[in-house]
Parts: C-alpha cells; structure tokens; sequence
C-alpha cells in the first residue's frame, strides 16, 4: 500500500507539473500578442491623429490665434475654422481638436477653438489648470510644452484612464516664423483595445485546451513507459532490502519491465548490483573477522610490550634514568631495559625489532630474556650479542630480526663498553653540546647465525648526559613526508640540554609532534636518558632575578649545606658567595625581568655552587680585582665583591654556552655524612 501511495504521489507531481506547464505557456502567447497588438494599435491611432493635426496646424496659418487669447470677438474666418474642423471630426471619427497655448509662469494651458464630433458649447476658449498631481493631465502639458518651445516638431500621449483610452498628437502652428500655437487631436481607442482584450481571451483558451490535450497524452505515455516500470523496480528493491535485512521475503522479479531502454538497465544494473552487493558482505564478513583478530593480536601484543618493561630506577647518587614510550597504533617492536649486573656495573638495553603484532612481542621476550640471561655471568656485551644472535637466528622462519644497542656502564668510573647491532647510534650531551657517538657497528641480531660483534667504548664524566633512542624518533614524518632526522633531534637536544631528563623527554616528544602536524604515527617512537654523576648529587632552585628573592637563595643553599655536615666557617662563606653572585645578577645580569637558577652539587670531599642566568654576557673572571690596601676614598668603585668570591673559593669558573652564564663555585669539605 505504501508503494502505490508513492506512486499516486508520483502521477500526481506530473499532473502539477502539466498544469503549470499550460498556465504558463498560455499566459506568456496571451501576454506577448496582446503587448504586441497594443503596441501597434498606438501606432497606428497616432499616425491616424497626427494627419487631421498637421491639417489643422496649416490651416491655422490665416487665423490669428493670439487675438483670441487676449479676449477678442469670434470673428468670420475664425467660425469658419472651427465648421472645417467640426467637420473633420464628424468624418475622421475623432474625438477632439483644438489648439493650446502654455502658460509655464501660471502652469496652465489655454485651449481655443476647441472641436469635437457633437455639439459645442458657446465659447470656445478655456484656460486648464494642470495639477501637479495628475499625473495624465502632466504628460498633456509636458508634451505641449516641449512642442511649443520648439524642442520637438510633433508629439505623441496616449492616456487611460477612467474617461477612457485616448490617443493624442500634437503638433507646432507657425504664424509669422515662429510657434504660436500647438494644434492637437485626440482619437478614442476603446473600441480597438476592447477588441484586442477580447481575441486575447480567446487565444489564452484556446492554447489552455490544446495543452490540456497534449498533457493528458503525455501522462497518459509516461505512466506507461516510465512511472508503472520504476513502480515494479522499486518493488524489487524493497523485496531485496528486506531480505538482506534478515525478515525473510522471496526476491521479486517480474517477467518483463516494459519501459524505455534506460529503465531496462536500470532493472540490469540492479540485478547486478544485487549479485555484487552478496559478495561483498560475503568478503566484509570475513575481512571484519581478520581485521578483529588482528586488533586482538595488537592488544596482546601491546600488553606484552609494556609488561616487559623494566619499572623505574629512583635516582640515586651515581645516576638517574628517564624513559619515554609511545608505540604506534600499529605496535612495533621497540623495547628497553635496564638492570644491575652486581653492585657496580650496570647493563643499558635499547632495541627495535622488525617487525609486528605478536611473532614481534614474542621475538622481543627472547631477545630480552637472551641478554638478560648472558648478563649474569659475563660482561663482555661482544660475547653476550655473540650468543643472542646465534640463538636467536636459530628457526627463524619468520626472518624477523632486531637492532640492539647493548652497553654495560660502570658507575664508579663512568666507563661505558657497548656494541651496537645496527641499532641508532646515541648522543653524548655535555658542557660542549650534544654529538653522536658513532664509532661504529655491527650487523643486526637474528639476521646471521655466526655473525662476530665488537666492543666500542666510552668515559662519561660527571655532568654527562647519555641519551638513546629507536629510528621511531628520526622517522617521524611530517605532513609534507619530510623526516624528522638526526639533525633537528640534534638541535633539540642542545635546546634542552638545561632541562632534567624527564623535562626534556617531554620537550623532545611535543617537538616531534609539532613536526608531525598530526600525521598517524607510524613506528613506536622510543627514547632512554642517562644522567651520570658519579657520586656527586645535584638540586637546582630556579628563581626570578628579584633582590626580594635574595633570602629563599640562601635558604635554599643553606638547606643543601645542612646535609653535608660542614662547618659554620663554611656555611657562612657560602652565605657571602651566594650574596654576591645573586645581587649582581638580578642588578646588572637583565634589562627587564630574568631568571636565575642556583645548583648545588655534593660529592665526596666537595659542595659546588653554580649559578646560570640567560642575561648580558659578561666573564667576572676577567674583571680587574679591587686592590684592598688602597684607601676606600681612593679605591675605584667596584670589583671588591669579585675579589671576596675569589677568596672565598676553593675553585671558580665561567663559561658562556646555549646563550646561558655559568659561574661554578667550589667549596672543598673535610667530612660528608653518608
């Protein structure tokens, strides 16, 4: 039933559409003949009043009109006039004739010698007041007036309005060289235009009840060939979606569709398309089943990815460690790890297999369980990727493979002996800058069973920053596939190379991010940071570069000092130093407002006290010391305060890098409490 509403609706669309069809078409033929029969029926009246007005325009030539208007008597020649046009009026069917004089300065007309078809009063002369107003007795005037200042030779107006349709012409009088007057006559047009509205109907009718013939034909040949066949296509449709919905209905298929060409393909095209739609929910339902098992396998191996992930190391006196993970949606096959091999050595993993899902996760626990496993009874990392590479390329039948970096650092002396299986190569960050260290490596694990590794080492200082990292890192893509690369990690790094680890983790992974500009990540982005101290212990206070601040500085240092157990000798000086260093800073260091940081640093023997500010350059070292024995009065200003912290410290020095003031003071310490 609601098919066969649809299809009314659809009749009944194409009935509106015909019926607006023939009253449009019937009112544009009605509109264009009667604007065109107007048009040439005012013609044709003007050139029929302009004849008798150009006669009666000649025929004024002996009759002095001027006498007239100033009140003179009717005379002989002037009755005469008025019986010839009387005359012409009764035989040329014409309403009026007359002649006019304008009076612009008074704005009326003066009409004598006024004519018409019936009879005429006594007294031809009337003076006609125009109204500003009225608009028909305007045109009148305008038109006389542009005749009788000579702008125009003749004139036409036609006018309707309630008195009737009028044609009139107008035309100039000469009487000794110059425009006396202005004859006109008026034709009545009722009769013809009452005509012309008459065939106008009449045409209007006629071309509605051929329209209306031809819609019904029309109808009649697209309910047959266009409506009744996409009625039984939609049926087919209908039958076909409820049975892909699950309620059981047997396909409609009509024996014939009778209907023009393109219906009958539609009716092809759809059956086609219902073959085709089958089989792809066929394949949909199977490639959703696939692509649920792989987002199960992603998620185990997520799982197994963080669960093996060593827990965090609190920092301690030797060294602090920072780590950042981020695997991509696709998890990869980076992994890391970090252990004590007894109380002085300790082993530094950063990997990435090639690979993902679960043969990667799992490949990632051998490799892991592998090294770990060497670990404990050799320290040789040569030896111990020896071992793992042999095991590992052992029925490899998935020809997975993985990159390691493997290190093994001892944190009494710094020296760090590490072999590199085609791993990236890390950054060592120090007083200088950040560089890569690429001393060489060797081939990736898993790859070739007997593959020979070798040991590459390195001495990291107290200071010394270690920093790790997977390809995920440098293979960020940007939104025009630019890579991240080597060298803009590089330079964030130098940028932030005063930030704690974990800052400058942080820091690193937003800059990747901005880089990328929102394009999926495509790799497991990795990074590990090593900051070595040795057994020196450091704590920062950053502070504006404010006097007011002067007293939470020394706080701050005296707190430090107070775990150290020196002396109040000692305490005292600090005191001074940080007085000193910190007032000139905030007084000389900016040109508006600034920041200070204070790090105290304590190992063995000594307590140092460095102070950084990204102010004016400026080297105290190399200021001229203030000679004491010199008299106060004689003594030039300034230099004393640099020549108290100079005796006051054991060591002293500055340096000028990353647009950063570094002055470090040391204070040597006889005891320091455990």
């Amino acid at each position: 039933m609601k098919k066969h509403k649809e299809l009314g609706m659809l009749e009944r669309y194409f009935l509106l559409g015909g019926m607006a069809l023939i009253i449009l078409a019937s009112a544009t033929v009605a509109f264009y003949y009667y604007y065109a029969t107007v048009h040439y029926s005012e013609d044709m009246y003007y050139e029929k009043a302009k004849a008798p007005a150009t006669f009666a325009a000649d025929m004024a030539g002996g009759v002095h009109l001027g006498q007239y208007l100033n009140g003179g008597e009717e005379d002989k020649a002037y009755m005469n006039l008025l019986e010839k046009l009387k005359d012409i009026c009764r035989k040329a069917d014409i309403k009026y004739i007359y002649y006019s004089v304008p009076n612009k300065e008074k704005n009326t007309i003066e009409q004598i010698l006024v004519a018409s078809d019936g009879v005429v009063p006594k007294g031809h002369h009337y003076t006609v007041q125009i109204d500003p107003n009225d608009t028909v007795s305007r045109k009148n005037y305008d038109a006389i007036v542009r005749v009788y200042d000579g702008r125009s030779l003749e004139e036409r107006a036609f006018i309707s309005n309630e008195a009737g349709n009028v044609m009139t012409a107008y035309v100039a009088v000469y009487q000794d060289g110059r425009i006396a007057a202005v004859a006109g006559v008026d034709i009545s047009m009722d009769t013809i235009l009452s005509s012309v509205r008459d065939n106008t109907i009449r045409i209007a009718g006629g071309i509605i009840g051929f329209f209306a013939v031809f819609v019904v034909i029309y109808l009649y040949f697209i309910r047959r060939v266009f409506i009744k066949p996409v009625h039984q296509l939609s049926i087919m449709m209908a039958h076909f979606i409820r049975r892909e919905e699950g309620n059981a209905s047997p396909d409609y298929t009509p024996s014939t569709i009778q209907g023009v060409g393109e219906i009958n393909n539609m009716v092809g095209a759809f059956n086609t398309m219902k073959a085709d739609i089958r089989e792809y929910t066929r394949d949909l339902s199977a490639i959703t089943a696939e692509r649920e098992r792989i987002r199960t396998e992603l998620e185990l191996a997520a799982k197994i990815q963080l669960s093996n992930l060593p827990a965090p190391l609190p920092p301690t006196r030797q060294i602090e460690l920072y780590t950042l993970m981020k695997p991509a949606r696709e998890v990869g096959g980076d992994f890391y790890d970090y252990f004590m091999i007894d109380e002085r050595y300790m082993a530094l993993v950063m990997a990435d297999v090639a690979g993902k899902g679960i043969p990667a996760a799992l490949f990632m626990m051998k490799t892991k369980t592998l090294i770990g496993d060497s670990s404990t009874s050799q320290r040789d990392p040569s030896v111990i990727m020896t071992n793992a590479n042999n095991a590992l390329s052992k029925k490899n039948d998935e020809s997975i493979f993985v990159t390691v970096f493997l290190g093994i650092l001892d944190i009494e002396t710094g020296h760090l002996v590490y072999t590199n299986a085609g791993h990236t190569p890390p950054f060592i960050c120090d007083k200088k800058g950040c560089r890569v260290v690429d001393q060489g490596h060797d081939f990736v694990l898993g790859g070739m069973e007997g593959m020979a590794y070798q040991n590459y080492s390195l001495d990291l200082k107290p200071g010394d920053r270690l920093f790790l990292y997977t390809d995920g890192v440098t293979e960020s893509f940007s939104r025009s596939e630019e890579l991240f690369g080597e060298e803009r990690l590089s330079e964030a790094l130098e940028e932030t190379i005063s930030l704690n680890g974990e800052d400058m983790l942080a820091n690193l992974y937003n800059k990747i991010c901005d880089f990328s500009e929102g394009v999926e990540q495509s790799d497991d982005i990795t990074m590990f940071v090593l900051d070595y101290r040795r057994n020196s212990e450091t704590v920062q206070l950053e502070l504006p570069a404010d006097i007011s601040c002067l007293n939470e500085s020394k706080s701050f240092v005296e707190k430090q000092l107070s775990k150290t157990g020196a002396d109040e000798k000692i305490k005292s000086e600090c005191e001074l130093i940080v007085e000193e260093v910190f007032v000139n800073i905030c007084s000389y260091a900016y040109e508006d407002e600034g920041k200070v940081i204070i790090v105290c640093g304590t190992s063995a023997d000594r307590f140092s006290l460095t102070f950084i500010d990204s102010g004016k350059s400026f080297n105290p070292l190399e200021q001229p010391v203030s000679d004491i024995n010199v008299l106060a009065e004689e003594r030039e200003i300034g230099g004393l305060g640099i020549f108290l912290i100079r005796e006051l410290s054991d060591e002293i020095s500055y340096s000028h890098e990353n647009e950063l003031n570094r002055l470090m003071i040391v204070k040597r310490i006889a005891d320091i409490e455990e």
